[in-house]
């Protein structure tokens, strides 16, 4: 997929990083990208834009959840194989939890530039039955 054709919608908490991943996904040609910091506002984000790629971070059990919740649903549950699962370093369970979801694309925090653009290059190429794992 072409990186001017691709659309990224970003959720995560901190307004401040949700703009040094739009600024470093846009500096790398990615155009469309698209970020929030509730996730009261992911719902109508995704239909409006239906993103190819999606940040969601998963920091926090009410943020597993919602991922868990939305996953169930069958109008979400296709989002599975678009989701790059953002949590911070050392957060072994939440790890654990994402990866029992199915959910192998994982970028830690605090992250290396270079591995978020690998693993969002790596996310878009890839579908749903690679079991690869991939840290930031």
């Amino acid at each position: 997929m072409a990186k001017e054709n691709c659309v990224i919608l970003i959720y995560q908490e901190y307004e401040s990083l949700n703009l040094l991943f739009k600024s470093i996904l846009t500096s790398k040609g990615y155009s469309d990208v698209y970020s929030i910091d509730k996730l009261s506002h992911f719902k109508v984000m995704q239909h409006t834009y239906e993103p190819d790629l999606i940040l969601f971070e998963v920091d926090f059990e009410r943020q597993y959840e919602a991922l868990n919740e939305l996953l169930a649903d069958p109008m979400y549950a296709s989002i599975k194989e678009k989701v790059i699962c953002v949590i911070g370093y050392g957060n072994n369970h939440m790890q654990l939890s994402v990866n029992a979801l199915g959910l192998h694309y994982v970028l830690t925090k605090p992250f290396d530039i270079n591995n978020l653009l690998m693993i969002v290059e790596r996310r878009l190429e890839t579908n749903v039955m690679d079991l690869c794992t991939f840290y930031g």
